[in-house]
């Protein structure tokens, strides 16, 4: 009955925000129209998407999607997929360690290898489950698909937040042959290759290489006397595609991640005192750690896909999947040159997963979507060490712990054009999950020769549950389609893993949605707004409390999001192209009476309260506007073109623990380039700065029993780029 409730309730809203949408739309139209009136005959390129599984066009899909592309993600300073926070309405990508997604108000503040991401990566429709290597470097992306909300039928795994698909380029597409090379500040030198080349016109290859090393970091540890707050990386991808006849098609694909960062980089927040009883005193990129921080992962992943045609029916598509990670983290906990929480992470992961879906090969008023999903993986530590004054009397504590997850989905999408304009679609999955935690020990480690060992109890659970879609849409006029659309999210529970103690599994989240969109072009498809209203209902949120040493996860709360997205592309003229994009989010806890709240204390650290009532205050990271926007010039010359590129974003106040005490603050910064592309587009030269204007701003700020950290985000940096394509 709530449920249904809930559907009258966007029904009607529906009502009063589609008409207001389209006026909008039409008034930002008519605004633009002075300056697209000068443009081309050329509109804006169509973008095509797999949002639903099959490619469409995105103005045609009833999906709140953002999509860069390649070439918009490079103009606008990006490097690789983790680039896209402010540049997608509503995202935060907060960093402790693993790279963690926030999509309205919806993410994964844990970073144990056993946390799924609420806000799912996809590479090539195939899941990844471990963020501790997510980067993907941009010279294999095709595009990025970013879909807002829980897409629980077709990405069932772990959807509550949304979706972030990652396409790669096609080797059977026109051969290519491109490289750069870039030196910029730090001494930072970075090279990047992409090569495809079809060997018959059935059979391509491609190979994507990037390599980077930062020889000097943009920070410093002066306990330590060295460099930090770096990256490097060496990143290697293989596709091949083979068309064995025009019904049958094999593809293959291979990445492997070699990366290493020093760590979090986490400084004690101004005002407070650490663990060591001293008053943080800091300098913008100065760390006082005792131990140095550093994160090295390799990770592999290969993927087979087989597409079927079965004459007119259907396709069937096969995708198996494999991938392999294996992390060494080293983190000084407590963040000061104090002997007091060291611990070392070994962290290996592995995963399986077979998909096969057959999908209706007909245009006709019926399409459809059958498939299933198998999905395995082990997620260990093997093990944890904590030294220091955390560890007591043993001097050193080792925890051993391993999740096991096994899954098997059924899922099911129809779409049926009930006019020649209106469309119903309804979705449905079973997910069927159990997670085991099968072993595991803590050894206590002192003078005595034989270490102790605490005793373990294995546990098992079932995150077992449904989840579905409904959507109607309707094309007003062949450049306007409003939609509206009801979804039910799921993201599993787990075992908390980062402990010394043996405590019971946490909950499935689950997440209902209610959006209603509105996607539309203009002038004759050089001007294009897209906008999606939405209203979330949050249930048993899965939320990680920091310890010293570890990490715990419970269930808590209940909480409500209702925000608005626009994306808007204008088509200025022939040479000139203009996009911006705005978020507003408005998130709050309903009813939170168990909230842990983390109060520093006058002598260092942090004393953690339990139950404390935070119903009313702001969902984390839930940045009220988000803002972003960019233009490409280009100039022609008698010897080539040259190209200005610029984007500026900003990123409202965010908070971080449901207290609402500390906060991630508001942040703006400015990127710009100046290039020279030849004549014969074979060379190019590219001046470009990052973050020019220098702000001082955060990639976390982080609430801990050991304290209240911030780790700051790279200040202005710059180089220049030597290209060739060919």
């Amino acid at each position: 009955m709530q449920s249904t409730r809930r559907i009258r309730r966007a029904c009607k809203g529906a009502c009063y925000v589609l008409p207001a949408m389209i006026a909008t739309s039409w008034t930002v139209g008519a605004h633009a129209q002075a300056a697209a009136q000068q443009a081309g005959d050329q509109p804006i390129a169509d973008i095509i998407v797999t949002a639903q599984r099959r490619a469409e066009s995105v103005q045609n899909v009833p999906i709140a999607v953002s999509v860069l592309s390649n070439a918009a993600l490079t103009a606008s300073g990006a490097t690789d997929s983790v680039a896209l926070a402010g540049k997608v309405p509503s995202l935060s990508i907060p960093q402790n360690g693993a790279v963690q997604y926030f999509l309205r108000g919806v993410g994964t503040t844990g970073s144990s290898i056993n946390s799924e991401q609420s806000v799912a990566t996809y590479v090539d429709g195939v899941y990844i489950f471990s963020t501790w290597s997510a980067q993907v470097p941009l010279s294999s992306i095709e595009r990025v698909e970013v879909l807002k909300g829980p897409q629980g039928t077709l990405f069932g795994r772990n959807t509550t937040g949304g979706v972030i698909q990652i396409v790669t380029r096609d080797p059977l597409a026109d051969p290519t042959l491109q490289a750069s090379v870039t030196y910029g500040n730090y001494d930072t030198t970075s090279a990047s290759a992409y090569a495809s080349t079809k060997l018959d016109d059935r059979l391509g290859v491609s190979l994507a290489v990037d390599f980077r090393n930062q020889g000097k970091g943009y920070g410093y540890n002066s306990v330590r006397k060295e460099d930090t707050m770096f990256r490097d990386d060496l990143s290697i991808q293989g596709k091949v595609v083979f068309e064995a006849s025009e019904n049958t098609k094999f593809t293959g694909f291979f990445w492997y991640d070699d990366g290493h960062t020093s760590g979090q980089n986490n400084q004690v927040m101004p005002g407070y005192r650490g663990l060591d009883g001293v008053l943080s005193n800091y300098g913008k990129y100065e760390t006082k750690a005792n131990t140095p921080d550093s994160l090295n992962y390799k990770s592999y992943l290969a993927y087979g896909r087989i597409d079927q045609k079965l004459g007119d029916f259907a396709d069937l598509v096969s995708i198996t999947s494999y991938r392999r990670v294996d992390t060494l983290y080293r983190l000084d906990q407590d963040a000061t040159p104090a002997t007091v929480i060291n611990a070392t992470l070994d962290i290996p992961f592995r995963n399986f997963s077979q998909e096969l879906q057959l999908v209706s090969a007909a245009d006709g008023p019926f399409t459809w979507l059958v498939g299933a999903y198998y999905f395995h993986s082990s997620a260990k530590y093997d093990p944890i060490t904590i030294a220091g004054a955390a560890a007591g009397a043993a001097g050193v504590v080792r925890y051993y712990r391993e999740q096991r997850t096994n899954s098997l989905a059924g899922f099911a999408q129809a779409s049926y054009k009930i006019t020649p304009d209106t469309t119903f679609t309804a979705g449905i999955r079973y997910t069927d999950e159990t997670q085991k935690m099968p072993s595991g020990k803590t050894t206590l480690i002192g003078p005595d020769p034989n270490p102790t060992v605490l005793p373990f109890r294995p546990d098992t659970q079932d995150s077992s549950g449904w989840t579905w879609r409904l959507a109607l849409d309707h094309h007003f006029t062949r450049d306007i389609m409003g939609y509206i659309s009801y979804n039910r999210g799921l993201k599993s529970g787990g075992f908390p893993l980062v402990t010394a103690a043996n405590l019971p599994g946490y909950s499935p989240e689950k997440l209902d949605a209610y959006e209603v969109g509105l996607k539309t072009q203009f002038l004759g498809g050089r001007v294009r707004i897209n906008a999606a209203a939405y209203l979330y209902k949050f249930k048993d949120i899965q939320v990680t409390r920091i310890t010293d040493g570890g990490n715990v996860v419970a269930n808590a709360a209940a909480a409500t999001m209702k925000g608005l997205d626009v994306d808007l592309d204008v088509k200025v003229s022939d040479r000139f192209n203009v996009y911006a994009a705005m978020g507003y989010l408005d998130g709050r806890y309903d009813d939170y009476k168990t909230a842990v709240f983390y109060i520093p204390r006058p002598t260092g650290g942090v004393t953690a309260v339990r139950d404390q009532d935070a119903t009313g205050n702001r969902t984390i990271y839930s940045p009220k506007l988000s803002a972003s926007g960019g233009m490409n010039y280009r100039i022609p010359t008698g010897s080539g073109d040259i190209t200005l590129d610029g984007f500026v974003q900003f990123v409202d106040d965010q908070y971080v623990g449901p207290s609402n005490l500390f906060k991630l603050p508001a942040y703006a910064t400015a990127n710009a380039s100046i290039g020279w592309t030849s004549a014969n587009e074979r060379f190019g030269i590219k001046l470009w700065a990052r973050n020019i204007t220098n702000s001082y701003y955060f990639v976390q700020v982080l609430e801990s029993t050991p304290g209240i950290f911030r780790a700051p985000a790279p200040p202005r940096t710059w180089g220049v780029t030597l290209s060739t394509k060919m």
